[in-house]
């Protein structure tokens, strides 16, 4: 069975998040699967995203957790850039990264036309109790 998580915590995140130049999703890159104020349980994100358990330094982590997924095939990247930007600083501002936070995950898949070559990347930091990022 997933954990239950207390949400209440992120009420102002999600106010804030919602209140956010309209329309968003589609337009300027932010993803609609997923709410960064709502916990994603792992059955959910290894169905609709495809993911799968990461092994870091110091534990293995399942596919649950909080998300928030930007579409970086839009036409307008300048769009995209100043959303992502105002994102992360409102994502800061609310503390959505804290001493609870246990690892931040960056994934992302590139091509190269020239050679059709694909590269797929995914950067885990592991944030210990202790406070020291691996």
């Amino acid at each position: 069975a997933e954990p239950t998580h207390d949400n209440s915590d992120l009420d102002t995140l999600r106010t804030a998040w919602e209140d956010l130049s309209e329309p968003r999703h589609g337009v300027d890159g932010r993803g609609d699967t997923y709410r960064p104020w709502q916990f994603a349980p792992a059955n959910t994100t290894k169905e609709l995203s495809k993911t799968a358990a990461l092994r870091g330094s110091i534990q293995q982590y399942d596919e649950s957790g909080y998300i928030v997924e930007y579409n970086l095939n839009e036409v307008d990247l300048g769009a995209l850039e100043v959303a992502f930007r105002r994102d992360m600083l409102l994502l800061n501002e609310q503390k959505w990264i804290d001493r609870q936070s246990r690892m931040i995950v960056l994934s992302f898949a590139t091509y190269n036309p020239i050679f059709d070559f694909w590269c797929s990347c995914t950067f885990l930091v592991e944030m210990p109790p202790s406070g020291v990022f691996f």
